[in-house]
């Protein structure tokens, strides 16, 4: 996991539980992450099955260019890497608050040419249909990899992670037929 907003001896120990499987995390607070760094980080690694960038856009610079062809120059590095060394990637984004859209792709900050360029783009937010507000919903908002778009519903619960710390944690309650649109209605 690479990371340039949370801190990872709080926030990303907290939200992940069992450090042991999620680790290590590279906290990286400037510009230089890209496919060759990663393929360095993966190198000392070994058996790398999955890399998460948080934000995408933190270490791109795509904030700064977000045209299509800029991202496609982007990722197409990364991509390679991700086929070559046979690892998943997910590039998380932050949403625009301030859009009164509920069009999930337009709502993405940033870099709107990154949810063009993407084969499946997730919303995961509050669930509209739930009246205490505990609910989730993990929601397509775009999916060129399968036909239908299935939403999946969720509640937070804590859980105990040692003595002191508890975490959060996302537990599927089934199938939701809330589309990514409505959670941004």
């Amino acid at each position: 996991m690479f990371t340039s907003e949370d801190d990872d001896a709080d926030t990303i120990f907290r939200a992940y539980g069992q450090p042991s499987r999620h680790q290590p995390v590279f906290n990286v607070k400037d510009d230089a992450l890209d496919a060759a760094s990663i393929e360095r980080y993966c190198a000392e690694l070994g058996d790398v099955r999955l890399v998460t960038v948080d934000p995408l856009t933190a270490f791109s610079r795509l904030d700064q260019s977000p045209k299509t062809p800029d991202v496609r120059r982007f990722l197409r590095a990364l991509i390679e890497l991700a086929q070559g060394r046979r690892f998943a990637v997910v590039g998380l984004l932050h949403t625009n608050r301030w859009s009164d859209s509920a069009d999930p792709l337009s709502r993405i900050s940033e870099a709107q040419g990154i949810p063009q360029v993407a084969r499946s783009v997730l919303v995961l937010g509050p669930d509209p249909s739930d009246p205490d507000g505990d609910g989730k919903v993990l929601a397509t908002a775009k999916n060129n990899l399968i036909k239908g778009k299935p939403s999946a519903g969720f509640r937070i619960e804590s859980v105990a992670v040692t003595d002191e710390i508890t975490a959060p944690r996302l537990v599927h309650v089934g199938e939701s037929v809330t589309t990514a649109a409505e959670i941004f209605a």
